[in-house]
């Protein structure tokens, strides 16, 4: 049993460092700090800074028209109109145009 194991010895060394390979291979891409999920991530990031770009975007107009509305009067009443309020006396006409 011994000479046989003498004789395989190298066999056995290659194929456990084979395997030991593999093993950290699979560990590097697919484990819980691999290449699969960093890029998983990164995309993710890359995706949130885009939606958080649009957010300031938005936040930025809507800081201008509270602004507007803070100084400017006829920039109420022009958001009420909008939000279908009317001064009192007025008629409101409304146009809806039928599907065909």
């Amino acid at each position: 049993m011994i000479q046989i194991l003498k004789k395989h010895i190298s066999t056995i060394i290659y194929v456990s460092l084979i395997v030991l390979a593999v093993w950290i291979s699979y560990i590097i891409v697919y484990g819980k700090g691999g290449i699969v999920r960093r890029r998983n991530l990164e995309s993710q990031i890359i995706e949130l800074k885009r939606e958080i770009r649009e957010l300031e975007i938005s936040s930025g107009m809507i800081d201008i028209k509270i602004q507007s509305m803070r100084e400017n009067e006829r920039a109420i009443e022009s958001y009420a109109r909008e939000l279908g309020y009317r001064k009192e006396g007025e008629t409101i006409y409304k146009f809806i145009e039928r599907e065909q």
